[in-house]
């Protein structure tokens, strides 16, 4: 009996398999239909174009507060940067320069790198232990991130910060 229902099984998993190459393939571009597409698709209800975010800054005891914020979509590290040194809330301050201007970004799990090509000056240790703070905060709600290193281009220094719950 066993010998019998071996094949069978297998007759019935490649007919199941086989049903999975029903969907028909066209090799090139065509003209669909609007009521064939799904609902929202097509206005672009299916695209995300805000993000809610959480940014970090300082409060009149210079203490690390938190305030949420929609921004638009896509969200990347750059534009959390730009956000925290140009959009800061009333009664809030920032550890950031207006002029701050980032290469690019490294993320490896739950560790990332910044380069900082302008505006950040890691000779002035106490605002660039400040701007470190308020970076790997907004970077650990945002992302996950516990270690940030932040490369200041311009004076070749790297600064390193573990995130701490504020």
């Amino acid at each position: 009996m066993s010998r019998l229902r071996t094949p069978a099984l297998a007759l019935l998993a490649a007919l199941l398999l086989s049903a999975c190459t029903l969907v028909p393939t066209d090799p090139s571009p065509r003209t669909v239909n609007s009521v064939e597409v799904p609902s929202g698709l097509l206005n672009g209800a299916g695209t995300k174009q805000s993000a809610t975010v959480s940014l970090w800054f300082y409060d009149a005891e210079h203490q690390l507060v938190r305030r949420t914020a929609r921004i638009p979509a896509p969200l990347t590290i750059s534009t959390l940067v730009k956000r925290l040194a140009l959009n800061v809330p009333s009664g809030l301050s920032t550890a950031l320069s207006p002029t701050i201007a980032m290469s690019r970004a490294v993320v490896r799990g739950s560790e990332a790198t910044i380069f900082i090509t302008a505006g950040f000056h890691s000779g002035d240790t106490v605002n660039a232990m400040a701007a470190m703070e308020q970076l790997v905060a907004t970077m650990r709600d945002n992302y996950g991130i516990e270690t940030l290193n932040v490369t200041d281009v311009a004076n070749g220094r790297t600064l390193t910060i573990d995130s701490a719950a504020p």
